[in-house]
């Protein structure tokens, strides 16, 4: 996904974010209530017509086997929504709580960002992204439909931020 040339050059940029487990728990917040609540909107709508054929089911003394199945269809949009609240929880807050100094250091070249914090270094290609997710507080950087990482927003200068968005703007969704 080549984007046309950078604003203001290609001159790195660095700067330094602190994690706080309140924005990170948003970020999970939000990725459950956009990917399994909002984007699987057509589950939900199938599981409350399941719903009512249960408690139709119920009420008329319907089959035992056929109101089972359906009951347990009825709960797979939210079983599947607290599976994926409890993994990006628990993946993203147990990296969090496992950093001796919750800081990372990103630098942004023309091509590639280059993550640094005291548990991993990397680099990521800007071709490697596939979504991007700003919130008020933070971006969401996503190389998969269901991987990201977090980028807190507060200590990242509105230059650079300008800089990001107009990089990123064909793979930038404000949520």
């Amino acid at each position: 996904m080549a984007d046309e040339a950078i604003p203001d050059g290609s001159a790195p940029r660095s700067f330094t974010v602190i994690y706080t487990e309140d924005v990170l728990r948003d970020a999970v917040r939000t990725f459950v209530w956009r990917r399994f609540v909002i984007d699987q909107a057509r589950m939900w709508i199938v599981a409350l017509v399941m719903a009512g054929v249960v408690f139709a089911g119920l009420m008329e003394g319907g089959s035992q086997l056929g109101l089972t199945l359906a009951a347990i269809a009825t709960l797979i949009p939210l079983a599947l929504a607290l599976i994926a609240w409890w993994v990006h929880g628990s993946s993203t807050l147990g990296a969090f709580r496992r950093m001796r100094i919750p800081r990372a250091t990103f630098t942004l070249h023309e091509d590639e960002m280059d993550i640094a914090s005291d548990m991993a270094t990397g680099t990521v290609p800007w071709s490697a992204l596939t979504e991007i997710w700003e919130r008020p507080r933070f971006w969401m950087i996503f190389t998969a439909r269901n991987q990201f990482n977090v980028i807190p927003k507060d200590n990242v200068p509105e230059e650079t931020r300008a800089w990001f968005r107009a990089r990123n703007r064909r793979i930038l969704k404000q949520m």
